[in-house]
């Protein structure tokens, strides 16, 4: 049977459900890396390795600013990139050939830090290199910094290029729609292997009381969780860039003049539906990053489960239930549109946050995550509509796809989302006094940590919604850009 090539995307826009699934395969790679590494990092390294929380907040900021420049950076290359054969060819694909396996050992280097020092009394937090103020840096804590830099570095490459493919590959409205919801199913079972493996791994996410495990058992628990990590991207991610990915072939890419990286970004930055998107993006992202990064404290601390299991059981239902909730929202944006459809998302996700402000029963908080797994699925579906929508109106103006730009200056604003995330926790921490996790876990009240999964992302959302309702681009507007979008590019119908 013949390859569907990129030119037969022209002919049938949606592309073979085979194709679909192959591409979408690549969310599970990316998936598992970004929550992989965002639900344990700061477990690990706060109660594990007792990183001091003011350490830990400022290797995370210097972390978010190199995190939103190589954003920029990727992105612009990417889209000025154009490769007739090396690693196959094309301007994402060489990129995500290139990153599979660094992607895979990364996950593995994570959690290979010293423990010189670190022990579980009270003063053994690590081997001190010095101090700035009074803000202990020890081994662990460089290691931290050095390790997520390159974790970034190496996931920015092989995310922007797979996520830049997605409007590119799929240029209407029917065509992202159904690739859309496999991405978002992909994705979730994504987020259940991410969730799923520290589950099973993992006895207690924070040691420190006499039946916990031992620092050796606990780090060895965390290194084989990452070397699974490393086995799943590696199989998922070959998946992908061997059978998922279609691009232009060469010559047809070589007739596109590219705009100067000065222009690209002005013209980006300028784009006011754009900026206007981005910000309530990032405010999405906070949550996103939030939730999962708090969870374990959170299901330890409030609901007073030590067992990882039972803790992350929760997660994993929440996951589940967003399964039909995708569609749904794909059924949704069909009929409103994808901005009313996000919008309806939004205050649907917010209200979901009310109800944790007093709840503390297991049982309880797991019947919330149920209805809020059923949102959960829509807002990464709905901000790439979105931003495809923004793409198209770019290129009706500049002649050009520019998605990596796009995608590069959104993920550049949202990384900052993190920097709030970490000062979120941090201002909780200074404000009971606790120092790592280990603390918070001693510590007389649970209210900090009841308010991280409830005040905060709920202020986030209010924030979201009402950028969402200045934003331009409706229903009606993004059915015109199509119009012209099918001109554009001749395709059928």
């Amino acid at each position: 049977m013949e390859k569907f090539t990129y030119g037969d995307l022209k002919r049938k826009p949606e592309g073979t459900a085979g194709l679909r699934v192959l591409f979408s395969v690549g969310e599970i790679s990316d998936i598992i890396a970004y929550q992989g590494f965002t639900f344990l990092i700061f477990t690990f390294y706060s109660a594990v390795m007792r990183v001091n929380i003011n350490a830990i907040t400022v290797v995370y900021i210097i972390w978010t600013l190199w995190n939103s420049l190589n954003d920029v950076i990727f992105g612009t290359i990417s889209d000025r990139s154009r490769f007739k054969k090396f690693l196959g060819g094309g301007r994402r694909g060489p990129y995500m050939r290139m990153m599979v396996l660094p992607l895979a050992l990364i996950m593995v280097l994570l959690f290979l830090s010293p423990i010189e020092g670190v022990g579980e009394g009270a003063g053994e937090t690590g081997l001190l290199l010095f101090k700035i103020g009074n803000i202990p840096f020890t081994v662990q804590s460089i290691y931290m910094l050095i390790v997520m830099i390159f974790f970034d570095t190496i996931y920015t490459i092989y995310s922007i290029n797979h996520t830049s493919l997605y409007p590119e590959m799929f240029l209407t409205h029917k065509a992202r729609e159904k690739a859309g919801a496999m991405r978002r199913v992909m994705m979730v079972f994504g987020l259940l292997v991410a969730f799923a493996v520290p589950t099973f791994i993992v006895d207690v996410y924070i040691p420190g009381d006499p039946e916990s495990p031992s620092l050796a058992e606990s780090l060895l628990q965390y290194r084989i969780a990452g070397i699974i990590f490393c086995v799943l991207i590696f199989i998922t991610g070959i998946i992908h860039v061997i059978w998922g990915i279609r691009e232009p072939p060469y010559d047809e890419m070589q007739k596109k003049t590219n705009l100067s990286w000065k222009d690209s970004f002005k013209h980006t930055i300028k784009n006011k539906n754009f900026m206007i998107f981005i910000l309530c993006s990032s405010m999405n992202w906070f949550v996103f990053g939030l939730v999962p990064m708090i969870f374990p404290a959170y299901g330890q601390i409030v609901i007073g489960e030590p067992d990882a299991f039972k803790v992350t059981i929760i997660l994993l239902v929440l996951f589940i239930s967003s399964i039909p909730g995708v569609y749904f929202w794909a059924w949704l944006d069909k009929k409103l549109g994808s901005k009313e459809a996000f919008l309806v998302n939004m205050i649907s996700w917010a209200l979901c946050f009310i109800p944790l402000f007093f709840l503390t029963d297991y049982l309880s908080v797991l019947i919330v995550f149920v209805a809020m797994g059923f949102v959960f699925g829509g807002p990464p579906y709905f901000i790439d509509r979105n931003i495809s929508n923004i793409a198209d109106e770019d290129e009706l103006r500049t002649g050009q796809r520019r998605e990596a730009s796009f995608y590069g200056v959104h993920a550049f604003i949202i990384r900052l989302a993190t920097i709030l995330n970490i000062i979120s926790i941090n201002i909780i921490f200074t404000f009971n006094g606790w120092g790592d996790l280990v603390e918070a876990a001693q510590g007389a009240s649970s209210g900090g940590i009841q308010l991280l999964m409830s005040a905060f992302p709920l202020g986030a959302m209010i924030i979201g919604i009402i950028f969402l309702l200045l934003y331009k681009i409706g229903k009606k507007e993004a059915d015109e850009l199509q119009v012209k979008m099918r001109e554009l590019h001749s395709l059928e119908e």
